[in-house]
């Protein structure tokens, strides 16, 4: 019985560990996103992740490069950081899943 109760504790536990502080928007959100890793950049599209092999435009006109050279809508320029993501609407994350910009 203890050994039951510790496995549903652990298991209730990294449950809350992983849906803390994410919204159903923001889990949707990252259904498709784009993805430095590894060094190389990676467009995820319905779960299933391939290299990017041309220009990348998201919905608010950001563009993000092969290489990882990205054009915010603004003009600014900046290159994407291994484990540093991207929504589709232009949104900056890290790996660690806290939002930026």
């Amino acid at each position: 019985m203890k050994t039951l109760t510790r496995i549903l504790t652990v298991a209730i536990l990294s449950f809350s560990l992983v849906s803390a502080g994410f919204t159903a928007e923001d889990k949707e959100m990252l259904k498709d996103h784009i993805m430095k890793k590894d060094g190389k950049v990676m467009v995820v599209k319905d779960g299933k992740s391939t290299a990017a092999t041309e220009v990348i435009t998201m919905t608010d006109g950001t563009k993000v490069m092969p290489d990882g050279a990205v054009t915010m809508k603004d003009g600014m320029k900046s290159m994407l950081k291994d484990g540093e993501m991207m929504t589709m609407d232009g949104k900056m994350m890290t790996g660690d899943m806290k939002m930026g910009h």
